[in-house]
């Protein structure tokens, strides 16, 4: 994992308590947010797309369960990193800010 522009304001975000943690996709249709979805709506709020109460993240590759290619790129993690942090956030059940240390310690490691 590289920090990037984006690294501390999702540190920043996920530690807030302005998100609402969800499960099992980026945003749900109570605003609930997984970890990657709160760096989808850090990088690019405008890009949420309501489908039926699905939220789909993407103009013209539209996600609702794992970011695409540019927003990891983005966060600066790579793609085993990003289901790392998907499982932690989905299956572990890590709270935000708990999640919040995990990326710092991926980016000690790095």
């Amino acid at each position: 994992m590289k920090r990037t522009e984006h690294t501390q304001k999702w540190l920043d975000a996920l530690r807030s308590g302005e998100y609402e943690q969800g499960r099992g996709q980026l945003r749900d249709e109570n605003n609930n947010f997984c970890c990657l979805g709160v760096m989808c709506d850090l990088v690019s709020p405008n890009d949420w797309v309501d489908v039926e109460g699905f939220y789909y993240h993407g103009k013209e590759e539209r996600q609702y369960n794992y970011p695409n290619e540019e927003i990891i790129r983005q966060a600066g993690v790579s793609g085993d990193e990003a289901y790392e942090l998907a499982r932690l956030n989905d299956s572990v059940q890590l709270t935000f800010p708990q999640m919040a240390d995990e990326i710092e310690k991926m980016l000690d490691v790095s």
